[in-house]
C-alpha cells in the first residue's frame, strides 16, 4: 500500500538515482577515451608532445583470428606480430602489412597511420581450394562413354537370341489335339 511517507520516500530515491546517473554520464564526458591521443596533450616533457603529434595507431584484426601479419617499410621488415592486435608508436609513413595464414593466400595491404588517431584495418584472407590437373569435364565425358559401351556390350551378351546361339533351335509346335465335342 503506497501512503504518502511511502511516496515521498519513492520520489525522494528516484530523484538521487536520477542525479547520480547524471553526474556520472558528465564525468565520462570530461574524460577522454582510452584509445585516442590528443594533439591538444598537455604534457609537461615537449619531446613526448611532438611524438604525439608524429605517430599513430592501427589496430588490426584478420579473418581468421590469428593470422601472422608482417610490417614491411621501404623493402625491410619493421615488424611481426600475430592478429588482432594494437599497433601503436608507429610513425606517420606508409606501411605494407602482409597477412599470411597457413591454407589462405597471402594478402597485402598498405596502410598509413594518422598522427594522433587510432585506425582500424580489417582484412578478409581467402581460403585456398585445391584444383586438379587438366579439364575435368573432358574426363568425365570420355569415362562415362567407357561405361555406357561396357553396358551395352554386356546386355546384347546376355539378351543374345537363342538362334544365334544353336543351343535350343526352335520347331514348330504341334497343334493341340482335338478335342470331343461337349455332351448335352
Amino acid at each position: 500500500m503506497i501512503t504518502p511517507q511511502n511516496f515521498s520516500r519513492r520520489l525522494f530515491a528516484g530523484g538521487l538515482m536520477i542525479l547520480v546517473s547524471w553526474a556520472q554520464a558528465q564525468d565520462q564526458q570530461k574524460r577522454a577515451p582510452e584509445r585516442i591521443i590528443f594533439k591538444e596533450a598537455k604534457v609537461d616533457n615537449t619531446k613526448a608532445a611532438l611524438r604525439d603529434l608524429q605517430v599513430g595507431c592501427v589496430f588490426v584484426t584478420s579473418e581468421p583470428l590469428q593470422a601472422k601479419i608482417r610490417g614491411v617499410q621501404d623493402d625491410r621488415l619493421v615488424f611481426t606480430e600475430i592478429t588482432p592486435i594494437l599497433l601503436c608508436d608507429r610513425a606517420v609513413k606508409a606501411y605494407q602489412i602482409v597477412f599470411t595464414q597457413e591454407g589462405y593466400k597471402e594478402r597485402r595491404v598498405s596502410v598509413k597511420p594518422k598522427p594522433g588517431r587510432v585506425d582500424t584495418l580489417g582484412a578478409i584472407l581467402e581460403p585456398i581450394i585445391s584444383q586438379k590437373r587438366g579439364s575435368g569435364k573432358g574426363w568425365r565425358w570420355l569415362w562415362s562413354g567407357i561405361t555406357a559401351a561396357g553396358v551395352v556390350a554386356v546386355a546384347a551378351l546376355i539378351f543374345k537370341p537363342d538362334d544365334e546361339k544353336n543351343e535350343n533351335p526352335t520347331a514348330d509346335l504341334p497343334n493341340p489335339p482335338d478335342r470331343p465335342a461337349p455332351r448335352f
